[in-house]
């Protein structure tokens, strides 16, 4: 049986691989703060993602769009899993508002799968998908798909 290296004798991880913290002179509480107070999931926060305080430092997050709750179980993923919430119909407007308030260059808009039964799962997913993205289109000025 293999034991395990003291602490002081196990190799030192290179720092490229190291997960920082977020640091005081970023964007990442400013981009935190504006996305609590826009009601916005972030696939960042929900899938615990280790790069957030890199993505949020330099002022930019990934977007989750139709709530937090998917309605698969993918193995690899921490997105919460049951049946989703209604809507919230101020979604578009509010994620229109902070990208605007972000002055950002672009931003990744994911979204969560619903999927409510076999038959309508098509068809219901993508009228939600479609319809969030013609308002979001409509409110921005430059968006590409």
């Amino acid at each position: 049986m293999e034991r395990s290296l003291p602490v002081a004798e196990r190799p030192r991880r290179p720092e490229w691989m190291k997960v920082r913290a977020p640091s005081a002179d970023s964007r990442y509480f400013d981009v935190r703060k504006l996305l609590h107070g826009a009601s916005l999931t972030t696939i960042c926060e929900e899938a615990r993602c280790p790069n957030i305080a890199e993505c949020w430092g330099g002022g930019t997050a990934t977007v989750m769009l139709m709530g937090e709750v998917c309605t698969r179980a993918c193995r690899f993923c921490y997105v919460k899993v049951g049946a989703p919430p209604p809507l919230d119909p101020e979604e578009p407007e509010n994620l229109a508002r902070a990208v605007k308030a972000l002055a950002l260059e672009y931003i990744v808009v994911t979204s969560v799968n619903r999927e409510f039964s076999r038959s309508s799962s098509i068809s219901m997913r993508g009228s939600m998908s479609d319809a969030r993205r013609s308002a979001i289109a409509w409110m921005l000025p430059v968006v590409e798909w």
